[in-house]
């Protein structure tokens, strides 16, 4: 048995691929995955590497491996929704056991696997936590996978922005619900975030230093560190790497192996005082790790962060504000474009393709107005309000300016007309007064898409929600499909809230 761990972005699904590739092996992509807890047979086929902006390889998708486990009612059998984050650190610790559950769900893999004759490969992107325990429990080589810390922020950075705030949003979740462990509850005083940004400070030193003390706890009870870096730049390390794997049943070609570096946003203004902010908080981090080997990694763990954010600092630091500019110019084009329209004045009929409003639309609240939406994602999002006439909705200016049912947000005082909340992820600040007005007890999650969550009132029936485009905060509003809810409008699938 072969058991990879890894935090997210690190080219864990390359690496998983690789086995994946060997008719020896049965891979399991990502076992603490949330998805796991309501994968259906749809859900399934329309989770694969070219179904989102993920720069995995080609491939199949992703959970077939999963597909003689699921329960007729949905989920794969011994997959509990806690195992994802509540989970992600032993109650005892980074270094005590897993729970009874996990370790019979691990069990329950691996067997499976054996009963077919396969040699079974386990990955995880939400184990760093809890490496010691899962070594306890299913004995097998267990791999350590590495990649330069601040490439990885990078990674997340340019998921944010591309709209998939996903693993920005792991950052707190992590926190907040491992918040027993004594080291990662300091942190989050240490570094509070309201909301997740790429841009923020705070977000950034949370990110650091939690993975410093994880990798470094992970790094005490693994068997071998597999730094991917050092794959794709020595042909030495990667051989050596592969005949490792192979004598353990299983042949890995890691032959077309890419170091890649996306980019960071964040404004580090004095790089000595980041530099020793660093040394500071990390040797800190690193003095929490209970064995010689784990803090030797972790300090050098702080060693290449420094070393790549002062390379990325000298070649990036004179056009990171030419870079925002052109990111804050074309998220508030859309904003533009509403205020614009809303400037033209009262109603008027255009020919050939201008733009027209009318007496009918203005008195008419379910009239949709000819405003056009940016984009394919908005549109679904509004379509999944439009069909359930005729409630109203708070939600961005760009819906207001679509269809009068749609109430702005700068003048709502309260919800008592209001049946559908449209969240943009990207604007989640802009709601916050309203979303602390609900709860699950009166509304639940009606649509979500890659950009948007809809939240409507019980007496809205839900579409099939994707759980993987919910952030793990909004899983409370989440309910089961009824049988007369209407189809979602035709659309590409995009799952990107649970990559790597």
């Amino acid at each position: 048995m072969i058991f990879i761990h890894s935090g997210f972005r690190t080219s864990s699904t390359y690496v998983w691929s690789r086995f994946r590739a060997n008719d020896c092996a049965l891979a399991y992509c990502e076992i603490f995955n949330e998805q796991l807890g309501t994968m259906s047979l749809e859900s399934i086929s329309k989770s694969s590497p070219d179904s989102w902006a993920s720069k995995h390889p080609d491939g199949s998708p992703y959970f077939l491996e999963y597909l003689p486990l699921l329960r007729p009612e949905g989920g794969v059998v011994g997959f509990d929704a806690s195992f994802s984050y509540e989970r992600f650190v032993p109650p005892g610790g980074p270094s005590s056991e897993i729970s009874a559950s996990e370790a019979a769900y691990v069990r329950g893999l691996i067997e499976h696997a054996k009963g077919r004759g396969k040699i079974p490969v386990l990955t995880a992107t939400r184990s760093l936590g809890r490496v010691a325990g899962l070594k306890a429990e299913a004995p097998g080589l267990h791999v350590l996978l590495y990649r330069d810390l601040f490439q990885q922020w990078c990674s997340y950075t340019e998921q944010a922005v591309v709209g998939n705030r996903y693993f920005l949003d792991t950052i707190t979740t992590i926190a907040r619900l491992n918040s027993h462990d004594s080291i990662i509850k300091k942190l989050s005083a240490l570094f509070p975030i309201e909301v997740p940004s790429e841009r923020d400070l705070n977000t950034f030193y949370l990110f650091v230093f939690t993975h410093i003390y994880l990798y470094g706890h992970a790094a005490s009870a693994a068997d071998v560190i597999l730094d991917i870096n050092h794959v794709a730049e020595q042909a030495s390390y990667r051989r050596d790497m592969e005949d490792l794997f192979a004598s353990h049943g299983l042949r890995a070609d890691l032959s077309d192996t890419k170091a890649s570096i996306a980019f960071s946003l964040i404004d580090l203004k004095s790089m000595a005082e980041f530099r020793e902010m660093i040394m500071i908080i990390g040797n800190i981090a690193v003095d929490a790790v209970p064995s010689g080997v784990g803090r030797q990694f972790a300090s050098r763990v702080i060693s290449d962060l420094l070393k790549e954010s002062e390379r990325h600092e000298f070649y990036v630091k004179a056009i990171r504000s030419v870079l925002i500019r052109s990111i804050e110019a074309r998220n508030a084009a859309p904003a533009k474009a509403g205020t614009i329209r809303r400037e033209l004045g009262a109603p008027q009929s255009v020919q050939q393709g201008a733009l027209h409003t009318s007496d009918a639309a203005a008195a008419d609240p379910g009239t949709t107005l000819p405003a056009p939406l940016p984009d394919e994602k908005w549109e679904e999002a509004w379509a999944s309000v439009a069909k359930r006439p005729p409630g109203r909705a708070v939600g961005p200016d760009e819906m207001r300016a679509h269809s009068a049912r749609v109430i702005p947000i700068q003048v709502l005082s309260d919800l008592t007309d209001i049946d559908f909340i449209i969240l943009h992820k990207g604007r989640e600040p802009e709601l916050a007064h309203v979303l602390a007005q609900i709860g699950p007890e009166g509304w639940h999650m009606i649509y979500a898409n890659e950009v948007f969550l809809v939240i409507g009132r019980h007496a809205y029936e839900p579409e099939l929600v994707d759980p993987v485009f919910v952030p793990p905060k909004y899983h409370p509003f989440l309910r089961p499909a009824s049988a007369s809810a209407l189809e979602p409008p035709p659309r590409r699938r995009w799952s990107f809230g649970w990559r790597r």
